[in-house]
């Protein structure tokens, strides 16, 4: 479900005579050609578009086709390939009339207040382009990241507005917003970038939602905040007020491991809200890529967040990354012996990635200037996943890498693994070898009986 668009016409929805509708076209299998139809039996003023990198050319092919058939539509793209990339972006979308950096909160709600106002196309770009964060092919000035939107002040998500239907997404792992923003430096990630600031939702507003939610019939849920456990105190609150309404869920969630020991003396609460799953953002067993990586915490609290983890939850992934600039497979034999160090805590189950250097992190800097990405192929870069490498290391090839990532799994998911593992952790390790293809690879024999 696309929560940061409900987010948007949260802000445009409460306006007479202002209608909003939010078309999550990904998870309907809608390509251009059907979102175009859809759109042009509703010719619309306005059509936001969101980017993310690795779907950059299926919203070039979207928006020339938009503009094709509704030419008089004001044509509005966002998200993190516009914040990060948006010189690039207003090469290779030249047929949208404004690029937004940043939260689109502010820009959503000056649309809304222009049409409420039944002002012209042309005038309500004229006032939008007015924004610092905005950026339209008249303007000299460079747009800017805007204050960070603070969610203590949003309007509840209007699920009233999704195409398709919320009844499509039953069966789905519902997203849900908690906080926003993320202390962290990592020099991979574009989140903590982004907004330094943590802003969180009123967390009544957040339960009120389970609730509804839950009397719907959704019984699964996935907290979007990049630190789930960054405030010990407002955590502490949301799960009681769980259990003081008597909702009856099942949840995951992102952490870091040195907040997640902030909340050491929740952790009890945390399972018996409904914790299914932590996914704990280790990343490495090397000392030195930890470093490398601006994770800000030492290697020895992971130990201890890893045994926390398992008395907060029902099952604990630890997320690992391989392939930064500075990768060695030394450096990647420390994180595979690591992770089964970590095994003496209990069964977690590591979900391995290649790291991804996106345009506008400094890691894409430093394999930039190791000369990792060449210049001419830079944007092709991003256009890749987390399940094979986008780029060599300074001293191992993607072949080794993927190698190397082979071995990472056969290594930390053997037989004897799935002979001791509860059934609900070895269900989610099976989810993780899928989503790596190394069930479907030829190196998967030892687990045709899985």
């Amino acid at each position: 479900m696309p929560s940061g668009l409900l987010s948007l016409a949260s802000m445009i929805i409460g306006h007479k005579g202002v209608s909003v509708e939010v078309i999550d076209a990904e998870s309907a299998g809608w390509g251009a050609r059907q979102v175009v139809e859809h759109l042009s039996r509703i010719q619309p003023c306005a059509i936001g578009v969101s980017v993310c990198s690795p779907c950059v050319p299926a919203a070039m092919e979207l928006i020339r086709e938009l503009r094709v058939a509704l030419p008089d539509s004001l044509i509005l793209v966002g998200g993190k390939h516009i914040t990060h990339c948006w010189k690039d972006a207003a090469l290779k979308f030249s047929d949208a009339d404004i690029l937004v950096r940043g939260e689109g909160e502010n820009v959503a709600l000056t649309l809304a207040n222009a049409l409420n106002s039944n002002l012209s196309i042309k005038e309500t770009k004229s006032i939008i382009a007015e924004l610092p964060n905005v950026w339209v092919h008249e303007k000299s000035t460079d747009p800017i990241l805007p204050h960070p939107f603070d969610l203590a002040t949003a309007s509840p998500w209007p699920f009233e507005v999704l195409t398709p239907s919320l009844s499509f997404y039953l069966d789905d792992r519902m997203l849900i917003e908690h906080s926003r923003g993320c202390p962290g430096h990592c020099s991979y990630c574009l989140a903590s970038k982004d907004i330094k600031r943590v802003s969180f939702r009123s967390h009544t507003q957040v339960i009120d939602t389970l609730e509804q939610l839950t009397e719907r019939g959704f019984g699964s849920y996935f907290f979007t905040d990049d630190d789930f456990a960054v405030s010990p105190l407002r955590l502490q609150r949301l799960c009681e007020g769980i259990l003081e309404r008597r909702i009856s869920i099942k949840f995951d969630a992102n952490v870091r491991p040195d907040s997640l020991l902030r909340c050491s003396s929740i952790a009890t609460l945390l399972r018996r809200a409904g914790c299914r799953c932590l996914w704990l953002g280790i990343e490495t067993g090397s000392p030195s890529m930890l470093k490398s990586y601006g994770k800000g915490f030492d290697i020895d609290i992971c130990e201890r967040a890893v045994a926390l983890a398992f008395s907060s939850a029902e099952v604990v992934r630890t997320n690992w990354i391989i392939g930064g600039p500075l990768e060695t497979k030394a450096t990647v034999y420390e994180s595979i012996n690591f992770a089964k160090q970590l095994r003496r805590l209990g069964p977690h189950v590591p979900h391995i990635s290649f790291m991804v250097p996106y345009l506008g992190t400094p890691i894409f800097g430093e394999a930039l200037s190791e000369g990792l990405i060449e210049v001419s192929k830079g944007f092709q870069a991003l256009q890749t996943t987390h399940d094979r490498p986008s780029i060599p290391s300074c001293y191992l090839s993607k072949d080794e890498l993927m190698e190397l990532f082979k071995e990472f799994h056969e290594k930390l998911f053997d037989k004897d693994f799935f002979a001791q593992a509860p059934t609900v952790v070895a269900a989610e390790a099976k989810l993780v070898l899928e989503s790596a293809g190394i069930i479907q690879s030829q190196h998967s024999q030892q687990y045709t009986d899985i």
